[in-house]
C-alpha cells in the first residue's frame, strides 16, 4: 500500500489547524508574550494574504504561502486564547476581607477540614470596587455547619486569601502550576465562626443536579450493603468519586495497570457508546418515506445516553471531555456517510482548547486523545496480524489488540509522569475491561430498579459479586512476579524521541518503507546515546538538598555511592517526605535511601559521606546543622570555615554569635523554623553582610556540583 504523507495530511484539515493552535498555546504558556503583539501578527498576516491574493492569484508557486499564513494566524489565535484565559491576580491577596462567594465545587472531606472552591461574588470590606470572578481554593475548618455546605451555596466570610506557593522541592509535582492551569492562584483557610451560609443553590442548576444525583446513587449502593473498598472502587468507577480509596487499593490498581478504570473518562464513555451503538444499529436501516430518519433517532438516543451518564458521574472534566469527543463522532457519522475519525478527534480537541487552552497541560487530556488516536490507527493493523476464525478467540484477540494499541500510544507519557510500567497490562485489561462493562450496566440497572423489591436485591447481589471479583483479580495480578517495572526516569526530550520512533516503526511495519526503519534505528541510537551520557553525568555529580517540608528539617546527600537523608525520625513514614523526595530520587537514578535520625548515628562514615556529631562532610563540602546550643563549641579559639550552616528546630540564637565562631559561605534557614525567627535572622544577616537562604520562602535549597 503506497504511503503519501502529504496526501494523508490533506484529508485532515482540522488536524492541520489544530497543530499550530497547540503550538501557539504552548508558546504563550512558556513565554507569556503581551496580547497586542499577536494581534499585530494576525493583522500583518492578513495584509500579506490580501496582497498575494490580489496580485498573485492563481500562481502555483505562491499556493503554499496561503497554508503557511493560515497556520501563523492559528498559532497567534492559540496564543491570544491562552493570554485571555490566564488567571489574573486577585485584587485583595494578602488582605483581610469580608466577602460573599459561591461554593463552586462539591466540598471534599479531609482530616480536619473540608476543601472546596470559592468563586468570589462581592468584596464588602474595601473601598476599592471588586471586578472579576476570582476562584480561591479554600479549606474550611470542620464543625457542625460544614456538613451542611454543598455545591451552589452562597456564603459570607471573613478571611485572608494568599498566593498558592510551591515548596520548590526538586522535581516535585508542581501544585501551583497545576492550579494555575485551572485559573486558580490563591488559597485561603477559614476558621469556624468566620463564615455563614446566606442562600442555597445559587450556582449552575445542572451541576447541582449532577451532584445530588451522584450522592443519591452512592446512597443506593450503601442501602444494599455495598461498603468498604468495594464501595470505594464502585464509586470511583461509576461516579468518579475516588475520595474513599485507600493507598493500598490505589497501589494495587496502579501496579496491575488498571488505574485507568478508576477515573471515569474515555474508557467508560466508550463502553456506553460502543454497546448502545451496536444495540441500536438496526435503526440505521429504518426509513420513513424514503428518508433515513433511523440514523437521527439513533444519534439522539446515543447523545442522550452519553450525557446522562456524564451527569450521573458528576460531570467531571474528564467525562465531559470524553462525552464531547464521542458526541463529535456521533454527529459526524449521522451527517455523513463517510466519517474521518481523525477530523472528529481534531474538532473535539479544537473546541475544548478554545474553551480552555490550559487543557493541553492536563495529563488526562493528553492520555485520552493519544489513547484514542492509537486505538483508531494501530488497533485494526494489530488485529490483522492474526486471522482468527473462532468467535470467542477472536473477541479475546480483539481485546488484546486494543490493549496493545492503547499501551503503545500512552506508554511514553505514562512513563514520563508516573515512572512505572505494568508488565501484565494485557492480562489486566482482559479482566478489567469486561468487568467494567458489566459493572457500569449493572450499576445503571440497580439505579433504575432500586425501588423494586427482590429485583433490586438480585441486581445488587450481582453488582457486589462483580466488584469483589474485580478487586480480587487486580490484587492477584499485582502479586504476580515482575508485575511492574518501577522508578523509570525519562526526560521530555526522550518522550518526543520515543514517539518519533513509534511513528517511524508503524509506517515501516504497515507500509513496508525501509527508509523509515533506518530513520527509526537512527533515533533509537540517539536515545541510547542520550541515556549513556545522562548516566555518566549522574555518576560524577554530587548533590545536596535541604527540602522544604513544613515544620521539618530534611537534608539529603546524593552521589553515585550514596543516597543519605538526615531528618527527624517522625518523618520516616510520612507521605510528606515521599512526596518531596520520590521524583528527585528517580531523576537521580537512585531508589535505595539510607534515612538517618538526627539523634542516631552521630558518628558515621559511608563512602564520600562522614558525620561527626552535627558536623557533616560530603565530598569536599563541610557543613554544620545547629539545632541545639549544646552542639556549639564556644571555647574554640579559631573561626572554622564552613560551606554551609543550617539553622534548625527554631533554635534561639543570634547570627553574630555564630559568626564569632564560624565563617560560613551561606547560612540556611530550614522549614522547621518559625517565620518570625527567620525574619529576625534575615535582618541580622543583612546588617552583618552575611549571605543566607530561607527554605520556607525560597523553596528547597539545591546545590549540585561535579567532582572529577
Amino acid at each position: 500500500m503506497p504511503f503519501n504523507f502529504v496526501q494523508e495530511l490533506r484529508q485532515l484539515p482540522l488536524l492541520r489547524l489544530l497543530v499550530p493552535l497547540i503550538i501557539g498555546i504552548l508558546f504563550q504558556i512558556e513565554f507569556n508574550i503581551r496580547l497586542e503583539y499577536f494581534i499585530y501578527f494576525i493583522i500583518i498576516s492578513l495584509i500579506i494574504w490580501f496582497l498575494i491574493n490580489k496580485f498573485y492569484a492563481g500562481v502555483y508557486n505562491f499556493r503554499f504561502l496561503f497554508g503557511t499564513i493560515i497556520s501563523i494566524i492559528f498559532f497567534a489565535f492559540g496564543a491570544i486564547l491562552t493570554n485571555l484565559n490566564t488567571a489574573k491576580k486577585f485584587q485583595f491577596t494578602d488582605k483581610q476581607i469580608i466577602a460573599t462567594a459561591i461554593i463552586s465545587e462539591f466540598p471534599e472531606e479531609k482530616k480536619n477540614t473540608f476543601k472546596t472552591l470559592l468563586k468570589i461574588n462581592q468584596v464588602l470590606s474595601d473601598s476599592i470596587k471588586y471586578t472579576g470572578s476570582s476562584k480561591i481554593i479554600t479549606y474550611i475548618q470542620k464543625d457542625s455547619l460544614t456538613n451542611k455546605l454543598t455545591y451552589g451555596d452562597k456564603i459570607i466570610f471573613s478571611g485572608r486569601p494568599r498566593n498558592v506557593k510551591n515548596p520548590g522541592n526538586p522535581h516535585e509535582f508542581d501544585h501551583k502550576k497545576y492550579l494555575f492551569g485551572k485559573s486558580i492562584i490563591e488559597q485561603m483557610y477559614l476558621k469556624s465562626g468566620s463564615w455563614r451560609i446566606l442562600e442555597h443553590n445559587k450556582a449552575s442548576s445542572i451541576f447541582s443536579f449532577a451532584g445530588k444525583l451522584r450522592k443519591k446513587l452512592k446512597q443506593i449502593y450503601k442501602n444494599f450493603s455495598i461498603n468498604g473498598q468495594d464501595l470505594a472502587v464502585l464509586s470511583a468507577l461509576t461516579l468518579g468519586d475516588k475520595s474513599e480509596l485507600t493507598e493500598e487499593t490505589q497501589r494495587s490498581y496502579v501496579s496491575s495497570g488498571a488505574m485507568h478504570i478508576l477515573a471515569v473518562s474515555g474508557l467508560h464513555v466508550g463502553i456506553i457508546y460502543f454497546v448502545l451503538n451496536y444495540i441500536f444499529s438496526f435503526l440505521d436501516k429504518l426509513k420513513i418515506r424514503k428518508y433515513n430518519y433511523g440514523k437521527f433517532i439513533k444519534a439522539v438516543i446515543l447523545l442522550f445516553s452519553l450525557w446522562f451518564f456524564a451527569l450521573l458521574s458528576g460531570l467531571s472534566p474528564s467525562v465531559r471531555r470524553a462525552s464531547i469527543m464521542f458526541s463529535f463522532f456521533i454527529v459526524g457519522a449521522t451527517l455523513s456517510r463517510t466519517i474521518n475519525i481523525y477530523n472528529s478527534l481534531g474538532a473535539s480537541a479544537f473546541l475544548l482548547l478554545v474553551i480552555n487552552p490550559y487543557l493541553i497541560k492536563s495529563v488526562g487530556f493528553q492520555l485520552s486523545y493519544i489513547a484514542v488516536l492509537s486505538i483508531v490507527y494501530l488497533q485494526p493493523k494489530i488485529e490483522n496480524i492474526f486471522i482468527i476464525r473462532n468467535k470467542i478467540l477472536f473477541k479475546i484477540w480483539l481485546l488484546i489488540s486494543v490493549s496493545i494499541a492503547a499501551q503503545i500510544g500512552t506508554a511514553p507519557i505514562a512513563l514520563y509522569y508516573f515512572h512505572i510500567f505494568p508488565n501484565w497490562f494485557i492480562l489486566t485489561n482482559l479482566i478489567v475491561i469486561p468487568a467494567t462493562f458489566l459493572i457500569i450496566y449493572s450499576a445503571g440497572l440497580l439505579f433504575i430498579t432500586s425501588f423494586i423489591p427482590y429485583v433490586s436485591d438480585f441486581v445488587a447481589g450481582i453488582l457486589k459479586f462483580l466488584v469483589k471479583v474485580l478487586n480480587f483479580s487486580v490484587e492477584l495480578i499485582e502479586k504476580l512476579p515482575f508485575a511492574v517495572i518501577e522508578n523509570i526516569s525519562i526526560s521530555l526530550a526522550d518522550v518526543f524521541i520515543i514517539y518519533i520512533i513509534i511513528i517511524l516503526l508503524s509506517i515501516f511495519l504497515f507500509f513496508y518503507k525501509v527508509r523509515f526503519l533506518q530513520l527509526a534505528l537512527f533515533f533509537v541510537s540517539i536515545l541510547i546515546l542520550s541515556g549513556i551520557v545522562k548516566k555518566y553525568g549522574l555518576a560524577k555529580n554530587k548533590s545536596i538538598f535541604v527540602y522544604n517540608i513544613n515544620k521539618h528539617c530534611a537534608v539529603n546527600f546524593i552521589s553515585n555511592e550514596n543516597n543519605i537523608i538526615l531528618c527527624d525520625s517522625s518523618l520516616f513514614n510520612k507521605k510528606s517526605l515521599d512526596f518531596a523526595t520520590y521524583n528527585n530520587f528517580i531523576k537521580h537514578n537512585t531508589d535505595s535511601v539510607l534515612p538517618i535520625d538526627f539523634k542516631n548515628f552521630l558518628y558515621l562514615k559511608k563512602n564520600d559521606f562522614y558525620r561527626h556529631n552535627n558536623y557533616l562532610f560530603f565530598a569536599n563540602k563541610k557543613m554544620l546543622i545547629i539545632n541545639d546550643k549544646n552542639q556549639i563549641n564556644y571555647n574554640s579559639k579559631k573561626r572554622l570555615h564552613l560551606n554551609y550552616i543550617i539553622l534548625s528546630n527554631n533554635i534561639y540564637i543570634y547570627i553574630k554569635d555564630i559568626l564569632e565562631l564560624y565563617k560560613p559561605d551561606l547560612i540556611i534557614f530550614d522549614s522547621s523554623n518559625k517565620p518570625l525567627r527567620i525574619e529576625r535572622w534575615k535582618e541580622e544577616c543583612d546588617t552583618l553582610n552575611q549571605k543566607y537562604f530561607s527554605v520556607p520562602e525560597q523553596g528547597a535549597f539545591i546545590y549540585e556540583f561535579y567532582v572529577p
